[in-house]
């Protein structure tokens, strides 16, 4: 097939993401689909990233995209609790409540060194400051009205020490970010922001969910402790066309 009629097919199955092409300064895409026998590095005409994520249990579908040039990079797990398990109380030491404008600079600091079991900090092609510019701009969309529904806060001495971005889509509540400060991990902070939104925010939703990396094992323990339970993993694979 000529250059152009082989991109033409392959642009059908990748979506632009042109928020992440502003912050890692090439064209970024999503592979939607994979198709069986495409090349593409066709696409290698202009600097580019693709992205895509398959089901650990599509062998065909990994072993095809691995042909062409998609490097793997994490085992990625989703989790679901369904409304049975909601817990309406919740104690801690800190104050919990929902973000305001003021919030932003410090959790802009908080989301910019939180995520280093990120895809983006894991692939040796993205430096380490631009893998941390992805998360806290990610995490700012919230106050440009770009992303989240809602914001919860975790605060200690009149300072943000963690924060929980919630999107809310077809009766669920979906856990987009969650991230507490350094020195403040290991003392139930992330757990309580979530009983947080269990009590305040699920209304008539049927249930949260979440997503981790494999290898966040600190994560794995907090979302079984809380009621949590694994319903898929998958793949996320990158390339990079230069």
């Amino acid at each position: 097939l000529p250059n152009k009629t082989l991109v033409s097919l392959l642009m059908k199955n990748l979506n632009r993401d042109n928020w992440l092409s502003s912050i890692i300064s090439k064209s970024a895409y999503r592979l939607e689909k994979v198709n069986t026998g495409y090349n593409y590095s066709f696409l290698g005409y202009e600097d580019s990233f693709i992205d895509t994520k398959i089901s650990t249990n599509n062998i065909s579908e990994i072993n095809e995209i691995q042909k062409n040039g998609f490097e793997l990079i994490e085992c990625e797990l989703s989790f679901k609790k369904s409304n049975n398990f909601f817990q309406k109380e919740y104690n801690s030491n800190v104050i919990i409540r929902l973000s305001k404008k003021r919030d932003e600079s410090e959790i802009r600091e908080i989301a910019s060194k939180s995520f280093i079991q990120s895809r983006f900090y894991k692939d040796p092609n993205f430096d380490k400051k631009t893998a941390s510019k992805i998360k806290e701009e990610w995490a700012a969309n919230f106050f440009k009205g770009a992303r989240g529904d809602h914001l919860i806060v975790a605060e200690k001495n009149n300072s943000v020490i963690g924060f929980l971005l919630i999107l809310i889509k077809k009766n669920n509540l979906i856990i987009d970010l969650i991230a507490v400060d350094e020195k403040n991990r290991g003392l139930g902070i992330a757990k309580s922001m979530i009983l947080f939104a269990e009590k305040n925010l699920m209304n008539d939703l049927r249930s949260v969910l979440v997503g981790t990396q494999l290898s966040n094992l600190s994560a794995i323990n907090l979302y079984n402790s809380l009621g949590f339970q694994l319903i898929s993993s998958n793949y996320a694979f990158h390339l990079h066309i230069k």
